[in-house]
């Protein structure tokens, strides 16, 4: 943490944006592994603006990932799967076709594990394993497949 503490320093001494926000989302990292969550979302809600001003897509994914995975871990799981849903949305309007597919098998594990909706969870599966098979992903399909209810 010390390390990113300092990086994080000097990169916002020499106004490197970019370098701050990667060092915001290693920090948060850290805080949620141990178990200071809303420490983590702050750190990444100011990553994640970061991110957006300079156009890194893929960079305000991870890091709209990373904060839905410090409701999994707090066991919040249905603001869980609010924060998926708006990084569904973000990776939507970016394309990000694997992100989205990632995104909603997570969705359906939490519907189906922890909140008991395996019809909602079917679903989720359902447009993910569509993603998947339009990607070619094998390990993906495999992984989906496995936790769905095929007829």
């Amino acid at each position: 943490m010390l390390k990113f503490e300092k990086s994080l320093s000097l990169a916002r001494e020499a106004g490197f944006k970019a370098g701050m926000a990667h060092n915001l989302n290693e920090m948060a990292i850290i805080h949620t592994a141990r178990g200071e969550y809303a420490e983590a979302r702050e750190l990444l809600a100011e990553a994640v603006e970061i991110y957006k001003e300079f156009n890194m897509e893929p960079e305000v994914s991870k890091s709209l990932n990373n904060v839905a995975v410090t409701y999994v871990k707090e066991r919040d799981f249905k603001e869980a799967v609010s924060r998926y849903e708006e990084l569904l949305t973000w990776d939507g309007k970016t394309d990000n076709r694997l992100g989205m597919g990632i995104t909603l098998y997570n969705m359906g594990v939490i519907y189906e594990s922890h909140l008991g909706e395996r019809e909602e969870a079917q679903k989720r599966y359902s447009e993910a394993l569509k993603i998947f098979k339009k990607l070619g992903n094998e390990k993906y399909i495999k992984a989906v497949e496995k936790n769905m209810v095929i007829d």
